[in-house]
């Protein structure tokens, strides 16, 4: 089984809100790096 600190988890979390704001405003720059980024790693 995989355990991840939920320390992680929380920030991962926060990030995405971030790119979700990002998305609402239209900024598909910033939106292409966290997808970059998250689709690699965990996601919440």
């Amino acid at each position: 089984m995989l355990s991840k600190p939920p320390f992680s988890a929380m920030i991962i979390c926060f990030f995405l809100e971030i790119e979700n704001l990002f998305l609402k405003q239209g900024n598909k720059f910033f939106f292409a790096l966290f997808e970059l980024f998250f689709n690699s790693h965990i996601t919440c």
